[in-house]
């Protein structure tokens, strides 16, 4: 198999051979006119086209597993259609007595020669080409499926953040009223259930934290960059690859219907100088034009299915769009019942610590609600932020893909 560096030395070697044997080819044709030969392109020159060929359209994808296994199967597919085939016949011929016009000759022949197919050598072409063509689809497809799984990692772990760090700088805070409230229980002010279930509430927040910390810690070794390119971008590029790839299978199996090969060689006779012969078969399949019919057919639907199906990519992309805007208004309207919920907690806790109402405790379990809910507003706070964030970054990315080049 030749990867993209190998391919781009190969490719050299053949490009100076192949220009050498023109120059030889120059020289050859001015000394076989002069001396009434007929001229015959060099051996050198011919096998620089080939290789050439056989390395055509390599290294330009990005090398990646997917490709090399491609690359490799084209490459193998395209050597065996691309080259001749040497052969060898035996024939018996009836006896002399036979008259069979111009075919009159000893009962047994031997016959010795090559074969070639211009079809076959266009079809390597094509597998080539078709080859390549995966290797990008497949390379577009990936970058795209990338950013739908990058998006909702982007989304979730600065909120996660945002309150993981809230609660960290108040865990000192609500662990002193752990102790008050401890305090208060062995002075019989307060009663078993008061305590139990102002320690339910601390405990939620402990045990959030340590859930933020493993959602963090997770996310974090996923986490990988968005792509350079902006979103809608990358949908162009996978709809525009895997239309191309389409269409280089469409072109590789228009060739079925053609037949053109070239078969000649030597026939060795007793005694007497070996001749040659040669046969030239042209051919095509009234089923053609059919096919080709039925192939546009295919590249349309296929077309419509990029742009519609609900399982392609392109529609997963308008899901996410959709689906980033209704977390945005679901996540601010969350906010704004927190921030009405916290605006009425403040207030009551104000009017206890201002006319002295009810008991330390109970100013203690307002100020422990307080931080539950502010805790929950610190993540709201930060979802739509980053949800602002990679829309913003896919839109400037997307209208910068779209600026034109000066």
């Amino acid at each position: 198999m030749v990867d993209g560096h190998q391919g781009i030395g190969i490719r050299k070697v053949a490009e100076y051979l192949l220009l050498q044997g023109l120059r030889r080819t120059r020289r050859r044709r001015s000394k076989r006119k002069r001396k009434g030969y007929w001229w015959r392109p060099p051996k050198l020159a011919v096998w620089s086209v080939v290789v050439l060929a056989l390395l055509s359209s390599t290294g330009d994808a990005q090398s990646s597993a997917y490709c090399d296994k491609v690359r490799a199967q084209a490459h193998g597919e395209a050597a065996l259609a691309m080259t001749p085939r040497l052969f060898g016949q035996g024939l018996r011929f009836p006896d002399a007595s036979t008259n069979l016009g111009a075919v009159i000759a000893d009962q047994y022949q031997v016959r010795v020669g090559l074969s070639f197919s211009l079809v076959d050598m266009l079809r390597g072409l094509a597998m080539n080409r078709a080859g390549e063509a995966d290797c990008r689809a497949h390379g577009a497809s990936q970058a795209l499926q990338r950013v739908l799984a990058q998006v909702d990692r982007a989304t979730y772990l600065p909120a996660y953040r945002a309150q993981r760090d809230f609660l960290a700088r108040h865990r000192s805070e609500w662990r002193g009223l752990v102790k008050k409230a401890q305090k208060r229980l062995e002075e019989r002010i307060i009663t078993v259930v008061e305590y139990t279930n102002f320690r339910s509430r601390i405990d939620v927040l402990e045990n959030k934290l340590i859930d933020l910390d493993g959602r963090i810690g997770v996310l974090e070794s996923e986490r990988a960059p968005l792509p350079s390119a902006g979103l809608d971008a990358l949908v162009r590029n996978y709809v525009g690859s895997a239309q191309e790839y389409e269409r280089r299978r469409s072109s590789l199996k228009a060739l079925d219907a053609w037949e053109v090969s070239l078969r000649g060689g030597a026939i060795p006779l007793p005694e007497l100088p070996p001749e040659w012969f040669g046969a030239v078969v042209v051919s095509y399949s009234l089923g053609g034009p059919i096919r080709n019919y039925y192939q546009g057919e295919y590249l349309e639907a296929r077309a419509r299915e990029l742009r519609t199906a609900s399982y392609e990519l392109p529609a997963r992309v308008k899901t996410l769009k959709a689906e980033l805007g209704v977390r945005r208004s679901e996540a601010k309207h969350a906010r704004a019942l927190l921030r009405q919920q916290s605006k009425h907690l403040s207030e009551a806790r104000q009017i206890l610590e201002r006319d002295r109402a009810g008991t330390a405790h109970e100013r203690d379990s307002v100020a422990m609600r307080l931080l539950t809910l502010e805790s929950e507003g610190a993540f709201l706070q930060a979802f739509i932020q980053a949800i602002d964030g990679v829309s913003g970054e896919i839109r400037s990315k997307t209208r910068a893909d779209r600026q034109p080049v000066r």
